[in-house]
């Protein structure tokens, strides 16, 4: 049995693992907030369409029913703590792929980024359901976690174009730091990987969860 990283018994503010979830999903929300508004500007710059932006992210979508099940399937086999990790350290990646302000990178980066998204967020909703009950305030935690992410969303926009006024990199710059914060903190995910298995290098992720798809992919003809 997985060792429970929530204890009813204690305040749901100084728990160690909700505390970390909220940052992690605070960063994440951040990024996404911002890049709303820095990679339509670095695109104007580049006298780019922005209007691709919205193909990339509508075939994520498409993409995400695709990948579902071979998704599951590489969290139950790696787990919650290394998928979410995962998610976080390729965001990382992405940013910095940003900062060359290079067209071809914002749409592969734009396109990684959402998958990377949907892993991560995936991982934590198990890791809800798993670890929690009604008992322990599952509802409660979740409206937690959707309000830290509102308000990254919304504040992120406002945050993002004052400091463009400044450079355009310094928001991608923040956005780094934070997931690197936030990539740190997710040390503190104990609890969340069976076996305790540990964290693993960023290709081995990448090509298990591309083995998972092939497979899965195969299987359906």
């Amino acid at each position: 049995m997985l060792k429970n990283i929530f204890h009813a018994k204690e305040n749901w503010g100084r728990n160690t693992g909700f505390i970390t979830l909220l940052v992690i999903i605070f960063a994440d929300s951040i990024g996404n907030g911002m890049s709303q508004v820095i990679l339509p500007a670095i695109l104007n710059n580049l006298g780019g369409k922005t209007a691709w932006l919205g193909t990339i992210i509508g075939i994520q979508s498409l993409l995400g029913i695709v990948i579902f099940l071979p998704q599951a399937s590489f969290i139950k086999k790696f787990g919650e703590k290394f998928s979410v990790r995962l998610g976080i350290l390729v965001n990382i990646i992405v940013y910095i792929l940003y900062l060359f302000n290079q067209q071809i990178f914002i749409a592969t980066g734009k396109f990684v980024e959402g998958m990377a998204d949907r892993l991560m967020n995936s991982s934590i909703s198990k890791v809800i359901y798993d670890q929690t009950d009604g008992k322990n305030n599952r509802g409660q935690m979740r409206a937690y976690m959707d309000s830290v992410r509102s308000i990254g969303i919304v504040i992120s926009p406002a945050i993002a174009a004052w400091l463009m006024r400044f450079s355009i990199q310094i928001p991608i710059i923040i956005v780094i730091i934070g997931l690197s914060a936030s990539f740190v903190f997710s040390k503190k995910l104990s609890g969340m990987v069976p076996g305790d298995v540990p964290f693993r290098t960023i290709m081995v992720g990448i090509y298990s969860f591309i083995e998972v798809l092939i497979s899965k992919k195969s299987q359906c003809f």
